[in-house]
């Protein structure tokens, strides 16, 4: 156990939270619990790793100019600490992509134009607000967030994604494989496609 928690203090600090979270999930005690100062940093771990990934999210939409979908990922990594640096940064850089996107203001528009529909926006805001709640440790608040989503738009991946989450860390792994297996299926061509892939073989193993 103390093994553990050294390699995960080296991660941490070296703000390799893969390893970290690795190590982490690792350490239990002799009645197979985790202990409670150990679930604590495990959540932040596990936080900080999904603010990373949505940092390096919002850098390849910067570069494939999907500037709505680095808005978004922005977003939802503003609580990172770790990655303070690296999200100042890039919302420096979000910023400037923003003002070269907005049209002149004396440029009328045709009034053809479609504006996004209600439930999808809804449903964006949905799984802004439950990622919020994950990030704050907030399950219970994140898994009624995001079940909104679903709700709004089924099909919306990164809702399942969250969720399975959530569930996840509210001790539901049941449900959290459920909606993890469902973002394979939507998205399988996502950065975090392998990663899920691993944690729904890691719950699905010990039952073959």
């Amino acid at each position: 156990m103390e093994e553990q928690r050294a390699v995960a203090d080296k991660a941490i600090a070296a703000r390799d939270f893969d390893t970290a979270v690795d190590a982490l999930e690792r350490i239990k005690d002799a009645n197979g619990q985790r202990p409670r100062d150990v679930e604590t940093r495990l959540d932040e771990a596990r936080a900080e790793q999904l603010m990373k990934r949505r940092l390096d999210d919002v850098r390849k939409a910067l570069g494939d100019g999907k500037l709505p979908e680095a808005e978004e990922a922005l977003r939802e990594s503003a609580a990172t600490k770790a990655f303070a640096k690296e999200y100042a940064a890039l919302k420096t850089q979000v910023a400037e992509a923003q003002k070269k996107a907005a049209p002149p203001a004396a440029v009328p528009t045709s009034g053809t134009e479609k504006p996004p529909p209600a439930a999808q926006s809804a449903a964006a805001k949905a799984q802004a607000e439950g990622f919020d709640h994950i990030k704050g440790l907030r399950y219970r608040q994140a898994i009624e967030q995001l079940n909104k989503c679903l709700d709004l738009e089924p099909t919306r991946a990164e809702c399942h994604l969250y969720l399975g989450s959530a569930y996840a860390n509210d001790n539901q792994p049941e449900k959290g494989a459920v909606h993890y297996k469902r973002f394979l299926e939507l998205a399988p061509n996502h950065a975090y496609y392998e990663r899920v892939k691993g944690l729904v073989e890691s719950y699905e193993n010990p039952k073959k």
